[in-house]
């Protein structure tokens, strides 16, 4: 199950019941409200990027910024981060790493001098409480991505019955 897969189903107008051998864009969407259940913020945050749920945003905001004066990070740093989090691609290199080849589509063995080879923009505010909130952003992320690959696992091995 891939990212493209959750981001159908969340647009999708189909969302009957597929057949028991199958996953269908209604139990992905079910997988994720459960894992909303354990992760809310990090569903959130999938949705905004992802999905462009714009109305995820006044959400993501609130949390993130009670998690910053949970943990002693300057909640002014929240909107600049989450800014870069969504698009974090190096605009020189569009995301490639490497430089293009002059007039020719091709690309060289130099890294982007703009991201080092990395293919992401730097973020753009410094210091170590910025990079922390971008870790912990991160994190959300993978965990709600975690619940909802494993709930659709979890889903389909009761489909298959005992072994």
């Amino acid at each position: 199950m891939r990212r493209e897969r959750i981001d159908q189903a969340q647009g999708s107008r189909h969302l009957e019941e597929a057949p028991i051998e199958e996953i269908g864009d209604v139990d992905v969407l079910r997988a994720m409200g459960m894992a909303a259940q354990r992760q809310p913020l990090g569903v959130s945050l999938w949705r905004l990027r992802y999905s462009r749920a714009r109305s995820e945003l006044a959400t993501v905001l609130e949390g993130l910024t009670a998690w910053a004066c949970r943990n002693g990070t300057d909640p002014e740093l929240v909107p600049p981060v989450l800014a870069h989090w969504l698009q974090d691609v190096c605009r020189v290199c569009e995301g490639r790493g490497y430089a293009v080849v002059d007039g020719t589509p091709m690309l060289s063995d130099v890294p982007c001098g703009a991201c080092g080879g990395s293919g992401r923009a730097p973020l753009p505010v410094a210091g170590a409480q910025a990079a922390a909130l971008l870790e912990h952003i991160a994190s959300l992320e993978r965990l709600a991505a975690a619940d909802i690959m494993r709930r659709l696992s979890l889903q389909m091995a009761e489909f298959d019955g005992p072994g």
